[in-house]
């Protein structure tokens, strides 16, 4: 069944930007082994108020589709920033930490692909070891590729002299999961994920990440 939401104005209104999100999801059962599933996300973003980051007026959106087949994911997405500012988006305020989210297909582990003008695209690959007699394992890996990133066109706020003109950059990611299937501690996962992320230094440059991240669902109620 299709499915849309849609997300009023986030940031502070009266003194940067306004912005509004909407999303809309298919999902398209063929048999008990396969579906196709495709999600559709959507930004639009005015300066407001004082505009303190500057003249903006930008669209992002992003569409992805995913075939299952048992237990192999294939995933193609392709994502676009339209206008001469990045596509922003709420952090932790005035602590000066990155933080926050945008729920666009290409904002992946390093980059976020959301640059002035960038055109995108995602190859993605995901297999479910329960099929092979490993329930609770998973990997995933994924290549995307951003270009066409444009600055030269920011005249105000924040981004001005950030980017260049034809800016490029490329990451590859790659995720071992495991999740507790019984005992004491059931349903705690641990994921290993590495990323190697190449581009303009404008896109953060050459980067190497790697991180392990536990998580543990406690029911307190």
């Amino acid at each position: 069944m299709p499915s849309l939401a849609a997300q009023q104005p986030t940031g502070a209104s009266s003194k940067i930007w306004k912005q509004y999100y909407g999303n809309l999801n298919y999902k398209f059962v063929v048999d008990s082994n396969q579906d196709v599933t495709a999600d559709f996300n959507v930004y639009r973003t005015f300066d407001d108020g004082q505009a303190k980051a500057g003249d903006i007026d930008t669209t992002a959106y992003g569409l992805q589709l995913a075939y299952r087949l048992s237990a192999h994911t294939f995933t193609l997405a392709h994502q676009q920033v339209r206008g001469d500012q990045p596509i922003d988006y709420v952090g932790f305020g005035d602590t000066g930490r990155a933080g926050g989210s945008i729920y666009l297909p290409n904002s992946v582990q390093y980059s976020d692909f959301n640059g002035p003008g960038e055109k995108s695209w995602q190859a993605r690959y995901d297999l479910n070891m329960v099929s092979y007699g490993v329930p609770g394992l998973s990997f995933m890996i994924r290549y995307l590729h951003g270009s066409n990133i444009d600055g030269t066109h920011v005249t105000s706020g924040a981004y001005v002299g950030k980017y260049g003109r034809d800016d490029r950059e490329f990451e590859t990611d790659f995720e071992a999961r495991y999740v507790v299937q019984s005992g004491p501690v059931k349903n705690l996962s641990v994921r290993v994920r590495t990323a190697w992320h190449r581009g303009d230094l404008t896109t953060g440059g050459d980067q190497d990440q790697f991180r392990v991240i536990t998580e543990y669902p406690i029911n307190i109620f």
